[in-house]
């Protein structure tokens, strides 16, 4: 199985060489396979050299086969896409959140029976607002 752009599997890991000398780097799993006992094994990049590697689960942290958590989809956005995906998310953090501000009352209002506080989202979108709305263009 190829890891393709929008799995939601981790693609950044922690490598930890069995009885080698490499010890918690950063590595990047571009495939996952099955040898021929049928355990998952993954081919793993290192960084700096780019050399190709086999991999086993016990060697990796955390699994690539594990859910990534949000700051791991968003960290893979910003790190691993296009120069562009930067400015489309910030441009969209920047919209919403003046969306949400320009019509508090009404957001305040409709979140009045949801699990979320409504004057604190909009405080976090006056906060996005506020940090992300002054950065050059």
């Amino acid at each position: 199985m190829t890891f393709l752009p929008n799995q939601p599997f981790r693609k950044q890991v922690r490598y930890t060489e069995d009885g080698g000398d490499l010890y918690d780097v950063p590595v990047t799993v571009v495939n996952m396979d099955e040898d021929e006992d049928g355990e998952t094994i993954y081919s793993i990049r290192l960084p700096i050299t780019g050399q190709a590697r086999i991999a086993y689960a016990d060697e990796l942290s955390p699994t690539p086969d594990a859910p990534a958590t949000v700051s791991e989809l968003i960290d893979d956005l910003l790190t691993w896409a296009s120069p562009l995906m930067h400015a489309f998310v910030l441009d969209a953090l920047i919209k919403y959140g003046e969306a949400i501000v320009a019509n508090r009352e009404q957001v305040i209002k409709d979140m009045e029976n949801s699990f979320v506080y409504g004057p604190a989202w909009v405080a976090c979108a006056e906060e996005v607002v506020e940090k992300l709305g002054k950065q050059p263009a």
